[in-house]
């Protein structure tokens, strides 16, 4: 049989391997699906475990539903106040195992509504949706407020303590959507006021894998996008933006730096990888004294080791380098 149960403690779970949970079945006390609806609960059991007196509660294996070798295996810790399912293993009771959460229905607090379901507690995919009442189902009268495809994994992390365990007062860490349109990877490094004011971000999406750092406490926020076609780096120190965009053209490879000043680079496979002639003309003045207009001398007096003048050499060499190609506006 299953046994919907909620964690109390999983503080002593890198020590003994189990978790403390609260059977509802087994457990002569008024229930609650919330320990934030009732802090008593929890500061009854602290003072019982802190006494040594825990008999009344179960420590629960965790289960998982990959691997549990050894240093194998798919592994996520049960936040205290998560509402999940127990099972006994082997028929014994003193072998339960905590196999995983399940998502309810959250009635009305309106005692003349109480039977109209406000909210499903899924995770809402939405980066911006944070605090209470953001859901990702507003129940009867909202509906779903995910954005994702039906069929979209939502993967939504937070911790909780023993001192601080409501679900809609604790911010989020990371989250991942993936559905048939798209993947998306947040982590999260700083909120204020439940809008996120420092996060990583990695999008997949319409043909375009995106990579962005933002932190909007001080304005920075920079930026990787490519397509099949381009790549483009954005950069905003909080005030300057600059934005260097490679992309493949007709007549070759484009690469365009916008900002205070730009700079546009036009031409075939090769022509960025010219150096080998810069480093003839650069040999040429370090060899030859009369290639420098400080000695009076001009380019024209003496001839290279092949017998060109050096003037035509340099041209050459200059011509071959295509710098006509670089365009600065």
């Amino acid at each position: 049989m299953l046994f919907s149960a909620i964690v109390l403690d999983n503080t002593d779970f890198y020590s003994k391997g189990t978790i403390t949970v609260r059977i509802a079945r087994s457990y002569n006390a008024p229930w609650t699906w919330d320990l934030s609806d009732n802090d008593s609960i929890l500061n009854e059991f602290q003072s019982l475990k802190n006494s040594g007196k825990v008999e009344d509660y179960d420590n629960c294996l965790v289960g998982s539903p990959m691997g549990s070798g050894r240093n194998y295996g798919m592994f996520w810790l049960p936040q205290i106040n998560s509402i999940g399912i127990v099972t006994f293993l082997d028929n014994t009771f003193d072998r339960p195992c905590w196999m995983g959460g399940f998502f309810r229905p959250i009635r009305s607090e309106n005692p003349d509504e109480n039977k109209r379901v406000d909210f499903v507690n899924i995770p809402n995919d939405d980066e911006t949706q944070e605090g209470k009442g953001t859901d990702g189902s507003g129940g009867e009268l909202g509906g779903k407020q995910s954005t994702a495809e039906d069929a979209a994994i939502v993967i939504r992390t937070k911790s909780t303590t023993s001192d601080e365990y409501n679900w809609e007062e604790r911010n989020t860490e990371n989250l991942i959507v993936i559905d048939a349109n798209k993947i998306n990877i947040v982590h999260f490094l700083e909120w204020e006021n439940n809008v996120a004011k420092k996060y990583q971000k990695i999008q997949i999406e319409n043909g375009e894998v995106k990579v962005e750092v933002n932190n909007q406490t001080d304005g920075k926020i920079s930026s990787y996008s490519m397509t099949e076609d381009a790549m483009t780096i954005e950069i905003d120190d909080g005030g300057t933006k600059s934005t260097l965009t490679i992309s493949n053209e007709d007549n070759g490879i484009s690469a365009t730096l916008d900002g205070e000043k730009k700079i546009k680079l036009l031409g075939e496979d090769n022509f960025l990888t010219k150096f080998n002639e810069l480093s003839e003309i650069l040999t040429y003045v370090a060899e030859h004294k009369h290639v420098c207009p400080i000695n009076g001398l001009t380019v024209e007096d003496p001839v290279s080791g092949d017998g060109k003048p050096f003037s035509a050499a340099i041209a050459s060499t200059k011509n071959a380098m295509k710098t006509e190609r670089i365009v600065t506006e």
